[in-house]
């Protein structure tokens, strides 16, 4: 029996957010970064990435345990934003294909 793609997707993508998530304790400039890339988002994107941009500054400059729960949060609300996401390019190709192998067993 194959598994379900879409689910196989979403395990991938809250894996990979935990990983981001064990970077962000440990060095939480990253998140200077990130908001930098947010607020170039809300200054030249369309409505679609403002509006998933402007969700992320919310959640980054709150509290960081609510950010770190969202990152890996199950629920429909967390799985769009993390559609969305403004972390790209802070694993390295080896840490994504870690991930990738380990949920394809």
């Amino acid at each position: 029996m194959s598994k379900d793609p879409h689910a196989l997707s979403e395990l991938r993508s809250i894996e990979y957010h935990r990983k981001i998530g064990e970077y962000i304790q440990a060095d939480p400039s990253i998140l200077k970064i990130v908001k930098q890339r947010l607020h170039a988002s809300l200054r030249g994107g369309d409505a679609s990435r403002r509006h998933w941009a402007s969700a992320w500054l919310k959640l980054i400059d709150g509290p960081i345990d609510i950010l770190l729960r969202a990152l890996v949060d199950p629920g429909e609300s967390a799985k769009e934003l993390r559609q969305s996401t403004p972390f790209t390019g802070i694993l390295t190709p080896e840490e994504r294909r870690e991930i990738f192998n380990a949920t394809n067993k």
